[in-house]
């Protein structure tokens, strides 16, 4: 039952980091390039569910269980933090150029790319 409660805290809490730090990339990046593509889309395009079920498992137990809990209870807390400072548009702008532009192309979801032109305007190609 141990191993249940942690799976699920951790996985509550690892998603909720990941929720925080794809706002802070939505209000920064998407918003800033005006790039129209769904929230959900872009959270679940990018986050691979299967990576994140071990690192619940662990993440919840050490939260939960182990002597020191306290510590990573504060660790977990300044990760919280650090992610919520994406949701200042610059910082937020800053993640999301690291992660998804590649020269000019700035997004490339299911359906379209996003590639910044010249005059730096967004456009929108069909994929």
């Amino acid at each position: 039952m141990k191993l249940l409660n942690a799976f699920f805290i951790g996985h509550i809490l690892i998603y909720a980091l990941l929720f925080s730090v794809f706002v802070g990339l939505k209000i920064g990046y998407f918003n800033h390039y005006e790039i129209d593509e769904y929230f959900n889309i872009i959270f679940v395009d990018n986050v691979a569910g299967l990576y994140f079920l071990l690192p619940c498992l662990i993440s919840g137990y050490l939260i939960l269980y182990i002597n020191f809990r306290n510590f990573f209870r504060a660790f977990y807390a300044l990760c919280l933090i650090v992610s919520i400072l994406f949701w200042i548009p610059d910082n937020g702008k800053s993640l999301g150029e690291y992660l998804f532009k590649d020269g000019d192309t700035l997004y490339v979801s299911r359906k379209h790319t996003y590639i910044l032109n010249q005059n730096a305007q967004t456009i929108k190609i069909k994929n």
